[in-house]
């Protein structure tokens, strides 16, 4: 063999063992990229469930305001029963001290009169406010102005019993107050007119 026949031998075998180098890499690389599909797969799948997980959870968050809003809401609503009952069991406590204490049945309907007004201020109805005191001065063995100081002393302390702010500027000032205090007004200057009504 000569030497340009050694040459293309030795050239020969150079390029096979490139060739499985080259073979063996491409493998490797295949294995890997496999293995980053495989895992990128993985991946994925991991991420759908956790979305899927992320909105089931939003699901029941909303889920759990809603209701939380709704038992707020019927907390509010028996607060306000609550509120009511204890009012209304106040009212007939105080009726009954009235009805054992007062000395006359005019002071005891007086009183009577007086509570209801307040509880009717309570209740933000000054209309029926206003009717529950007018009715009282037929009742009343004070003179007018005594009567209406008196009013207020009771609406005062009534609120007071009960914890709650007497807004004595808010009630004088309203129409409906005005207008009561005019009517009497006119009864003092002329005795033979009358505002009261009866029970």
């Amino acid at each position: 063999m000569n030497m340009n026949e050694e040459n293309q031998v030795s050239e020969l075998e150079q390029t096979k063992a490139e060739l499985k180098r080259s073979q063996l890499q491409m493998a490797d690389l295949l294995e890997e990229l496999e293995q980053f599909h495989s895992h990128n797969s993985r991946m994925q799948q991991e991420l759908l469930v956790a979305q899927a997980h992320k909105q089931q959870t939003e699901a029941d968050l909303k889920q759990a305001q809603s209701r939380l809003s709704e038992v707020e809401g019927e907390l509010q609503q028996v607060k306000s029963l609550l509120h009511q009952a204890q009012n209304e069991a106040g009212r007939l406590n105080y009726l009954q001290q009235i009805a054992t204490q007062a000395e006359t049945e005019a002071e005891q309907k007086y009183q009577k009169l007086v509570y209801d007004a307040w509880y009717a201020y309570q209740h933000n109805d000054l209309e029926q406010m206003v009717r529950c005191l007018r009715k009282s001065l037929r009742w009343s063995s004070l003179s007018l102005t005594q009567t209406v100081e008196n009013w207020l002393e009771s609406l005062g302390k009534f609120s007071q019993q009960q914890g709650e702010d007497f807004e004595v500027r808010s009630v004088i000032s309203s129409q409906q107050w005005r207008e009561l205090i005019q009517s009497i007004m006119r009864v003092s200057r002329n005795p033979a007119s009358s505002v009261t009504e009866k029970t």
